[in-house]
């Protein structure tokens, strides 16, 4: 493990949101500690998956926007001041990583495409799910720390078992990986630890507790009974 505690220290002044967000304040009191080489953060909307991954990936170095720890660009300045109250507990230095930010990977693709050593293939001349599989091909490569913000949002079904499969590989050399999520398929990676965001704090659950898991099996399993139930108009 390259990460093993993250807790918040010190006062939120500035983005006082943050302080009306169950999970974080329920990190001011209990630290996450990381004890599997995959750990998902899942929970609805709004619950603070993202400010804490985002967090723990800008006090671990790497850009705001994503990338490796070398990409250097700004285009504008999103990030809340979290970051500055995170404290993180390692256990080893991590020489390679990667954070894949899903709001604004187009800008990280754009600078991926400018960098000399990239100039035989151009992100941005690929599909949104395939330039998002490529780029993360290309970067867990090795030991290393990875951190992901909704990795699934532009990934069909058979490209997120691809990418679970490029996560197994890494996790066998070594690397750790921190990824907030929806899909309840990246859920599903084995020996993983899943802990859920709620309006209560933060718990560790297994994925078929979640609320993602219950209704995306209601809905295929029964599409007709769920619409009745959601929509006014009868379904034939």
């Amino acid at each position: 493990m390259f990460i093993d505690k993250v807790e918040i220290i010190g006062k939120i002044e500035k983005d006082l949101y943050l302080n009306e967000i169950p999970a974080i304040n329920h990190l001011k009191k209990v630290p996450i500690v990381f004890t599997s080489p995959v750990t998902f953060f899942a929970g609805e909307n709004g619950t603070g998956k993202s400010s804490v991954i985002e967090a723990i990936a800008i006090a671990s170095k790497f850009n705001p926007e994503g990338g490796t720890k070398n990409y250097s660009f700004s285009t504008a300045e999103t990030h809340s001041e979290l970051w500055k109250r995170i404290r993180i507990s390692k256990t080893a230095f991590f020489k390679w990583g990667y954070f894949l930010r899903a709001e604004s990977f187009y800008n990280a693709a754009n600078y991926y495409d400018n960098l000399e050593e990239n100039q035989k293939k151009f992100l941005m001349n690929l599909s949104h799910g395939e330039s998002f599989l490529s780029v993360l091909e290309d970067n867990i490569t090795s030991e290393g720390l990875y951190i992901f913000d909704e990795p699934e949002a532009a990934l069909s079904p058979m490209k997120l078992l691809s990418l679970m499969v490029l996560i197994d590989k890494a996790v066998k050399y070594g690397s750790q990986f921190i990824i907030a999520t929806h899909s309840p398929m990246l859920m599903t990676f084995p020996n993983s630890k899943l802990l859920y965001f709620t309006d209560k704090g933060i718990e560790e659950i297994p994925y078929y507790e979640t609320e993602h898991y219950f209704i995306s099996k209601q809905l295929l399993n029964s599409p007709d009974k769920i619409f009745k139930s959601l929509f006014d108009d009868d379904i034939d």
